[in-house]
């Protein structure tokens, strides 16, 4: 399938910098005292994107570091010139940017407003403290979080922001160094005109490679397949190899980069490593997904733990499950019978969201984990079933051959630039952690 290998120069490109993954918000908070700043260090893995409830399900403990004088605040004016069109070639700069985006339309009003106020400060990359308003550190918290889910392309914005008091009102800055506090953006401004240029040529190169009028039903299907007729369900492998093929100043990589890495690079996966990389795909190519955990009958008839992506495709969200659908491919024929599905098709084989929690089969903590990060868009309709399809599989290759290659490829790396320090990779599946749901293999 030639039309999608060139999505992998876009998706590396993505990879070093983009965050997209729902979880829950860290502990923070706000100081009473008028000119103070509370630094709020927010992992991408414990993100509230779609919250539910009042402020008050986001907890508050202190973190006073510093203060704020007005000398640290400055006016959302200027900043470093950003349009769409600078990353995004013309099929997509128009509807890729404007459109609201999925975390954007599940916040309050309150939320909406920090967001798009946010959304200008990221965009120019200003630096120092711009005021926001008078408002309270959990809609803070909610329109950061969602405004990085929502703007994968912002790969300059790192995971953690300050937030400080003057005049009765709240500033924010992304940008700000003294000498209690050091964030900043991932990278100058110079650096993201250079790397916006790279980025457009490889998103250019690989939309130039498909028809022009493709719809997204086209591309979505182009990469499901893609997914089927290149990936194993094996042991994902090279998940860490980002540390030492991104140039990039202290990077780092969601669940969602790490798990997608694998099949990408060299086709071997788990469910959740599908799921991640087609929610990739599909966001390489302007198109809003999202990664599902749930539940699915194993082949004995018992419920086990499962990921897949839901999508909206030509305005409509739909399901696509492509590692289950690669599970029943026999004899190299896809029969598309999880792909672009509704809610009430998926029912019949899967639980996921509030269908979910009402089932009853999951403890406290995952029913609250689902419902502060992984209430699903609703899908509405099935789309009518393609053509059962035949394909020939791309080669599976092997796994002890890549992990030498890459043990040489690291040991000449840390001789060149010294030993990698240690790092928990960001792995851990939703809802389900590293154990499993159902009877034991």
């Amino acid at each position: 399938m030639k039309k999608i290998t060139a999505v992998f120069l876009l998706i590396i490109c993505i990879f070093a910098f983009s965050s997209c993954s729902p979880g829950k918000a860290d502990d923070i908070s706000s100081s009473g005292s008028d000119n103070t700043i509370s630094r709020i260090e927010t992992k991408q893995d414990k993100f509230n994107i779609f919250p539910r409830g009042d402020s008050s399900s986001v907890s508050e403990e202190a973190a006073i570091v510093s203060d704020i004088t007005a000398d640290d605040v400055k006016e959302l004016e200027g900043g470093s010139p950003y349009s769409a069109s600078d990353i995004f070639p013309e099929q997509v700069s128009g509807e890729f940017i404007a459109k609201d985006g999925f975390c954007y339309t599940a916040i309050n009003d309150t939320q909406k407003s920090i967001y798009r106020r946010m959304d200008k400060i990221a965009a120019g990359m200003h630096t120092g403290f711009v005021v926001l308003g008078k408002y309270e550190m959990s809609d803070i918290v909610v329109a950061f979080s969602a405004l990085r889910t929502d703007r994968p392309e912002y790969y300059w914005l790192s995971n953690q922001f300050a937030c400080g008091y003057i005049a009765g009102s709240t500033a924010v800055a992304f940008d700000y160094k003294n000498d209690n506090i050091d964030i900043s953006y991932l990278c100058t401004a110079d650096e993201r005109t250079s790397f916006n240029a790279k980025l457009k040529y490889a998103l250019e190169k690989y939309l130039s490679s498909l028809s022009d009028d493709m719809s997204e039903y086209e591309k979505a299907k182009a990469a499901f397949d893609y997914l089927i007729e290149t990936t194993y369900y094996e042991d994902p492998i090279g998940m860490d190899v980002w540390r030492i093929r991104d140039k990039t100043e202290n990077p780092t990589y969601t669940f969602l980069e790490n798990r997608a890495l694998s099949v990408l690079l060299y086709g071997k996966g788990y469910c959740m490593d599908y799921a991640s990389a087609l929610v990739l795909l599909l966001r390489g190519m302007g198109m809003e997904a999202v990664y599902v955990p749930g539940l699915t009958y194993s082949a004995e008839g018992a419920y086990v733990d499962h990921a897949w992506t839901i999508a909206k495709i030509d305005g409509v969200w739909y399901h696509l499950d492509s590692q289950l659908q690669d599970e029943i491919s026999r004899n190299h024929s896809i029969s598309y019978l999880y792909f672009m599905k509704s809610d009430a098709t998926m029912r019949a084989s899967h639980r996921w969201g509030q269908n979910l929690i009402d089932s009853g089969l999951l403890t406290e903590e995952q029913n609250a984990e689902i419902a502060k990060g992984y209430l699903a868009p609703e899908c509405p309709r099935d789309y009518p079933t393609p053509k059962r399809r035949e394909y020939t599989p791309v080669p599976s290759q092997d796994s002890e051959e890549i992990l030498s290659q890459l043990e040489q490829e690291r040991r000449q790396y840390e001789q060149e630039h010294g030993p990698l320090a240690p790092l928990e990779l960001d792995l851990t599946v939703p809802v389900f952690g590293f154990g499993s749901f159902g009877p034991p293999d």
